[in-house]
């Protein structure tokens, strides 16, 4: 459980580029591969903001293992963030 929302949605991120990269695998494995990133719409600003900026900041340590996971993919070239608000 998260105590704070950014700390969920960066965890539901890095667990969706997991499932993400599971499925490109497979995909690979039968002769079908993904050149293109996977957009993905985030409705949390901070979390946002976090992914698209390189600054480690003291209150994101709790997220550490996936905030490297996520900056990892992004700069790898297989993730494209981007912010949405809630209520459109």
């Amino acid at each position: 459980m998260s105590k704070s929302s950014t700390k969920a949605e960066y965890r539901a991120i890095a667990y969706t580029i997991w499932d993400a990269l599971h499925i490109w695998s497979i995909l690979f494995e039968l002769g079908f591969p993904i050149t293109v990133p996977v957009n993905l719409l985030c409705d949390n600003i901070f979390a946002s903001y976090l992914i698209a900026n390189h600054v480690q900041h003291a209150r994101s340590n709790h997220i550490q293992i996936d905030y490297h996971f996520v900056r990892e993919r992004v700069a790898h070239g297989d993730l494209l963030v981007q912010y949405v608000p809630t209520h459109l």
